[in-house]
């Protein structure tokens, strides 16, 4: 075998094994999907736009301010609408790309988390 695809078996097994503790290991074995049910919608669009960087146990992936876990105890609805909007940081703005109802939904089901 030669050594650069020995190199890249190396690293893609290392990238494997680093992603794969990127689950639950501090929350408790929660996965957005346990709130499917009470926030279909939510839910749905946190899955397709938020998870990357907040990641499916809401711990965050990007910095300490991409954990979401307990921002319903940070900020009040309005403020977590305002901020997936607007954008902030890091945080790329959602206002041409998500309807007032995706707004209200997530809102709704995030400032649940406290």
């Amino acid at each position: 075998m030669r050594s650069a695809t020995r190199l890249w078996l190396a690293a893609a097994a290392v990238s494997l094994a680093l992603l794969s503790g990127c689950g639950n290991a501090d929350s408790g074995g929660y996965t957005v999907a346990d709130d499917k049910d009470a926030f279909p919608q939510a839910v749905t669009l946190y899955q397709a736009s938020c998870l990357a960087c907040h990641g499916n146990d809401l711990q965050g992936r990007m910095n300490p301010q991409s954990n979401l876990s307990q921002v319903g105890a940070r900020y009040d609805k309005d403020a977590i609408i305002g901020i997936v909007r607007e954008g902030r940081d890091l945080m790329p703005s959602f206002k041409d790309v998500l309807s007032e109802e995706d707004f209200q939904a997530l809102a709704e089901w995030l400032a649940t988390k406290k």
